[in-house]
């Protein structure tokens, strides 16, 4: 497929979450996670380290270690693991502290790009509102390096 050339919406991106490493190319063979609602925003970030010289009129910076950060998912909430049987993974996840490995596929037409990461169910917390859909607020914390892929070649 090829690369993504133009803006485009989220509407087609998918989710998919293993208890094995993923890549982009075996993505499609993991378990697409269901009932995504909303993927919050990733935010890679570097550490600035500032560096002072006696006599330097100006301040140097470094750049230290890098932090994936954490990814915040809203599902609707489907309390059967036969039926979603990664909503369970992610339960699971949180209760053992077990690494889950991710893949993000973000689709325009044919045109795809993509990311894959591994991490740590941080919170796992289900809201019930009174005329809405129950729904379940997962974040992830990002261990390492988040691996992107914006060419199309996943």
């Amino acid at each position: 497929m090829a690369a993504i050339t133009a803006p485009f919406t989220g509407q087609e991106t998918q989710l998919y979450a293993a208890a094995a490493a993923l890549t982009l190319s075996s993505a499609s063979a993991a378990t697409l996670v269901g009932e995504v609602q909303n993927l919050g925003d990733m935010e890679l970030s570097a550490n600035v380290i500032e560096v002072s010289t006696y006599g330097s009129a100006y301040k140097q910076k470094l750049v230290g270690q890098k932090d994936s950060g954490t990814l915040d998912i809203t599902l609707n909430w489907v309390p059967d693991a036969t039926v979603q049987s990664e909503q369970a993974l992610l339960q699971t996840s949180y209760s053992t502290g077990a690494k889950v490995h991710f893949a993000i596929i973000w689709q325009d037409g044919s045109n795809q790009a993509g990311c894959t990461f591994s991490g740590y169910v941080q919170s796992y917390g289900i809201s019930q509102p009174l005329e809405d859909v129950v729904t379940v607020n997962v974040s992830i914390n990002i261990d390492g390096a988040v691996v992107l892929d914006t060419d199309g070649t996943l």
